[in-house]
């Protein structure tokens, strides 16, 4: 469950509307949406690999919910940084 912390920190910064989450990552097949409700980010969603389901919200800096059935809480993480390949 841990491997949905280091994908949340790029999420914050979501658009404010109802939007698609895809991405691939550390093993992930994450697919859900990404909705704004005031001030909290709502993602919701599955892991295709495992099953997993998410049910998360994003707001001053920390993230609660429930992942797979178990309650989770955590401070956002720091956004890791990007390589871009060029030619």
């Amino acid at each position: 469950m841990i491997k949905f912390i280091l994908p949340i920190a790029a999420l914050v910064a979501a658009p404010a509307l109802a939007d698609p989450l895809v991405f691939e990552r550390d093993g992930l097949k994450v697919v859900g949406t990404v909705d704004v409700q005031g001030d909290t980010r709502v993602l919701r969603g599955e892991d295709r690999v495992s099953g997993s389901q998410f049910d998360l919200r994003v707001k001053n800096g920390y993230v609660t919910g429930v992942i797979d059935g178990q309650r989770v809480g955590y401070p956002v993480p720091k956004a890791r940084p990007v390589q871009l390949a060029s030619r």
